[in-house]
């Protein structure tokens, strides 16, 4: 048996990440560093450390992931290693709750060998592209609004530079009408460079 101390501080929590699956659920995900070779088991459990409520894990396991969480609430994990599966060490503690952070939706678009990229958040977009004149995005952006109205619809943009355009509209268009518009804006790039 190993002289060393067990009751050691156990390895940091690198990373924490809870994502909303739904409304009402989230996915938790821990992480941690795999830096002694000599550990045989981790154990962890949620909201405690009950004698009799550990779970154990694989010595080459450096996550644990569990899903179907309740997003409005906040889970603790408790974490140990044991050289042995006997002795066990302090435990690691990490709280996960969930992000109410906005992802956007990103689409990406080529044409003639370019690239232009949208992110789609809700009530703005942010459209990236190889630098151009900003008369010409003007132009371009003058026919679409001519063609479908777009100022009528709420819809107004401001020219970021050489490379990107932000577009905003109300709240009440979903991604998904945003990215359909999207994609009707670029079937029009080869009329209007025609």
């Amino acid at each position: 048996m190993k002289t060393r101390k067990t009751v050691i501080v156990l390895l940091a929590l690198l990373v924490m990440i809870a994502l909303p699956l739904t409304a009402a659920e989230m996915v938790a995900r821990w992480t941690w560093e795999l830096d002694d070779p000599d550990v045989t088991v981790y154990r962890y459990q949620l909201d405690g450390e009950d004698p009799d409520g550990w779970t154990e894990l694989s010595a080459d396991t450096n996550y644990l992931e569990m899903t179907g969480l309740d997003s409005t609430k906040e889970y603790t994990l408790y974490l140990q290693r044991s050289y042995d599966g006997i002795h066990w060490s302090a435990s690691a503690v990490s709280t996960a709750k969930a992000s109410t952070e906005e992802q956007p939706d990103i689409r990406l678009y080529r044409y003639a060998g370019l690239e232009m990229k949208a992110s789609i958040w809700t009530g703005k977009t942010v459209l990236e592209y190889p630098a151009v004149s900003e008369s010409l995005v003007e132009e371009f952006i003058a026919l679409e609004n001519e063609r479908y109205g777009l100022g009528e619809m709420g819809i107004t943009y401001s020219i970021e530079g050489p490379e990107s355009t932000v577009f905003t509209y109300p709240d009440v268009y979903s991604k998904d009408v945003v990215a359909a518009e999207l994609d009707e804006l670029v079937r029009d790039l080869p009329v209007f460079f025609s």
